[in-house]
């Protein structure tokens, strides 16, 4: 027989008014609840556990609710809750169900909420944006709640299975690890930039940044798909910087249209080369970090319908990513904060590498 979420929910209560210890277990929260009077007895039922109520705590939770009882459907109602479980053995089944809802309804909520301000004609790009950012601490939200913890042994064996995969097979490690141009940072970043995790390139003004960060780049494209989100220069500028790299061309030469017979023959091999490496840039300005992970999810989809797999992603620089449009006004630090957080995310869910540029300036010296 099929449980409706309410069967779910009434389970979950009854577990916990008839043995409090499994609240040890239960990842479910208030939130996660259908019915505004079930979300408030979990409540309850949770402040008594801290203040150390145990086997007492149906006594205890039906004396609180007779107090007010129309908060809780009633003490009758609350007092029949252990009588109607199955089996308090399937805890575990009950709170991954309500949990699971809890986490479908306000995905739904987010979407509904998006159709409704795109009838009302609120502008398009924003609408997505904030979807897409409210979708993704979803995601991350429920992937936290799916029991985090994990035994050390069984990490053990899972990365010793890893390993041995990847001593067999080196191209495997590239699935998980991008290494640099240079052997020393290599090192240093463990075998490379990881999968899920985020690199930061700082620097002052005009120290190089950008052009250290495009060699990280050509290094990755020979390991999958890169993603460059270019925020600073546009694309022509910053595809002319890797023409004279790749090429071995002064780039005064190119600024300044001074090229030999030689200089032109070298770009001609470099535009080559990079027409076969899959370097993919958007030079947009003022990118909210909802609207650059929503860019970089959708890339990577149309991509992976062709056949190309992305795995790293760079951003320059992390100073000119836009507040979010709703925030107004924020101190330089809280948005950069909030950007890290994002950057983060994206490179979890996304299953990329990102490397990050940021400027510093004389206040950190």
């Amino acid at each position: 027989m099929n449980r409706t979420p309410w069967d779910n929910e009434r389970a979950l209560l009854g577990c916990a008014l008839l043995d409090p210890s499994v609240l040890a277990d239960c990842t479910a929260t208030a939130e996660d609840f259908t019915r505004p009077q079930h979300a408030a007895l979990w409540k309850l039922i949770h402040t008594l556990h801290a203040e150390g109520v145990g086997e007492a705590m149906i006594v205890e939770v039906c004396a609180r609710v007779a107090q007010s009882p129309v908060d809780y459907d009633g003490v009758s109602y609350v007092a029949g809750l252990p009588n109607g479980i199955p089996t308090i053995e399937g805890v575990h089944t009950y709170n991954r169900e309500v949990t699971a809802h809890g986490y479908r309804v306000r995905a739904y909520d987010a979407l509904s909420a998006a159709a409704e301000a795109l009838k009302a004609g609120g502008p398009v790009d924003e609408v997505l944006a904030g979807t897409e950012r409210r979708l993704m601490d979803l995601s991350l939200s429920r992937a936290q709640s799916l029991d985090p913890w994990v035994k050390l042994g069984a990490a053990a064996n899972r990365v010793l299975d890893r390993l041995t995969r990847e001593a067999e097979h080196p191209e495997e490690r590239t699935k998980s690890v991008i290494p640099t141009p240079w052997p020393t940072l290599t090192r240093m970043l463990r075998g490379g930039c990881r999968i899920g995790e985020v690199v930061v390139i700082a620097g002052r003004p005009g120290t190089g940044k950008t052009a250290a960060a495009m060699q990280m780049v050509a290094e990755a494209s020979n390991y999958g798909g890169v993603l460059v989100v270019s925020l600073e220069m546009r694309t022509d500028a910053l595809v002319e910087r890797e023409m004279a790299r790749a090429g071995g061309v002064d780039h005064t030469r190119i600024a300044e249209l001074t090229l030999s017979q030689a200089d032109w023959r070298n770009l001609m091999m470099a535009v080559n080369a990079l027409d076969a490496a899959p370097v993919y840039v958007m030079d947009t300005p003022a990118l909210t970090i909802g609207k650059i992970a929503s860019a970089v999810r959708q890339k990577i989809a149309k991509l992976a319908a062709q056949g190309v797999v992305v795995r790293t992603v760079m951003v320059d620089y992390l100073q000119l990513i836009a507040a979010e449009a709703q925030r107004g006004r924020v101190e330089e630090t809280q948005l950069l904060a909030d950007i890290s957080k994002g950057l983060v995310s994206l490179a979890k869910l996304a299953g990329v590498a990102i490397i990050a540029v940021a400027q510093m300036n004389r206040n950190v010296e």
